[in-house]
C-alpha cells in the first residue's frame, strides 16, 4: 500500500510540475510551387534562311549554281501567337543580307500554322497562308517581280527549355508568280529557314 501511494504522489507532483512529456513537433516546410508554363501565348523569333530565286522551268536545288536560278541569304524576322499547342498564327517577313547573282529577296507571309506535338520536347507543324513576294535585280540583271502569291510549308521543332525553342522548315513563298526574271516571265522563290523563338 505504500509503495502504491508513493507511486500516486510521484505521478501528482510530476504532473503539477509540467512534467508531461510531449513529442516535439517538426515545423511545417511550405514546398515551392513550380511556374506552370501556359502553350497559348504570343511568341517571337528569327531565323537564317537559304532562298532559292529562280526561273519557273528551272528545277530547284538549293546546293548548285544552275543557270536561271540564284541562291540567296536572308534574315527572317516572325511574330505569332499559340491559341493552343495544336494551332498558331504567324506572321513573317525577311530580306536579302547577302546575294550571289542577279537577285535579292524581300518577303512578307501570314501563316495559319497547325502543330502537333510527338513528344515532350519534339513537335512538327505546317504552314499555310498567303504573302507578297518583290524579287528585284541585281548586278543589273533583268529582275522584277512583285506579286502576292500562295505560301506553305513544312517544320519542326525542338523545346530547349519552357521559354526557347528551336525550328527548321521549308517553305514555297512563290510559285509560277508572274513579273521579269531573266529571260522568263514566271519565278519561283523557296527557302529553307533555321531559327529560335522565344515565347512570352
Amino acid at each position: 500500500m505504500k509503495k502504491i501511494l508513493i507511486s500516486m504522489a510521484t505521478m501528482i507532483s510530476l504532473l503539477s510540475a509540467g512534467g508531461c512529456v510531449v513529442e516535439p513537433v517538426s515545423p511545417v516546410v511550405p514546398v515551392k510551387q513550380q511556374p506552370v508554363f501556359s502553350a497559348n501565348g504570343f511568341y517571337m523569333g528569327g531565323a537564317v534562311s537559304l532562298v532559292s530565286a529562280r526561273k519557273s522551268s528551272v528545277d530547284l536545288d538549293f546546293f548548285s549554281d544552275d543557270f536561271g536560278q540564284d541562291r540567296i541569304g536572308n534574315l527572317t524576322l516572325l511574330g505569332g501567337y499559340n491559341f493552343s499547342k495544336y494551332l498558331a498564327l504567324e506572321s513573317r517577313a525577311t530580306v536579302s543580307v547577302a546575294e550571289k547573282s542577279f537577285t535579292k529577296l524581300t518577303s512578307f507571309s501570314l501563316f495559319l500554322k497547325p502543330q502537333y506535338p510527338l513528344a515532350k520536347k519534339f513537335s512538327i507543324y505546317g504552314l499555310i497562308g498567303a504573302g507578297y513576294v518583290k524579287l528585284d535585280n541585281y548586278h543589273g540583271s533583268n529582275v522584277d517581280v512583285s506579286k502576292g502569291s500562295f505560301q506553305w510549308g513544312l517544320g519542326a521543332s525542338y523545346n530547349i527549355n519552357n521559354k526557347w525553342s528551336a525550328f527548321v522548315d521549308y517553305t514555297s513563298l512563290a510559285n509560277d508568280v508572274s513579273g521579269t526574271i531573266l529571260d522568263s516571265k514566271e519565278a519561283d522563290v523557296d527557302s529553307i529557314n533555321v531559327g529560335v523563338i522565344y515565347k512570352f
